[in-house]
């Protein structure tokens, strides 16, 4: 039987992993009880509607499975301090580009708020250096 290259093993894998990840929003999304600050989940969907799609998403799972084990696909390693890590940077990224000077981008930025606004940030920061 044919094999697949490591380049197609690559885009395949991705590709799973990211499908894989997407049903897990999706019930974690259905599940989730406590509020978000930054995010409201209205939930619209009946109970029949929601059963049904995480049947579907069991099945899609399956077949993952199968298609990694079909054609020996390895699970991608996360690596727990690497991916704090990488959420820190990002995090630090983020909050730095959303200071009050870098908002002027999208219009000046009130200057009356700018002081208050930018501590709020450098709260932020410092939390994020405490992960």
């Amino acid at each position: 039987m044919p094999q697949l290259s490591a380049n197609h093993k690559r885009a395949i894998s991705s590709t799973l992993f990211l499908l894989e990840k997407m049903a897990e929003e999706i019930v974690f999304t259905f599940n989730k009880t406590d509020p978000s600050v930054m995010q409201e989940t209205v939930h619209d969907l009946d109970d029949s509607t929601k059963a049904a799609i995480l049947q579907t998403l069991q099945q899609i799972k399956q077949e993952i499975e199968v298609m990694a084990e079909r054609y020996q696909l390895q699970p991608q390693k996360l690596v727990e301090s690497h991916f704090v890590n990488a959420r820190k940077s990002k995090a630090w990224e983020m909050l730095h580009n959303t200071k009050a000077k870098q908002l002027n981008a999208f219009g000046k930025f009130p200057p009356e708020l700018e002081p208050e606004f930018d501590a709020g940030l450098e709260k932020l920061l410092k939390l994020i250096e405490k992960i």
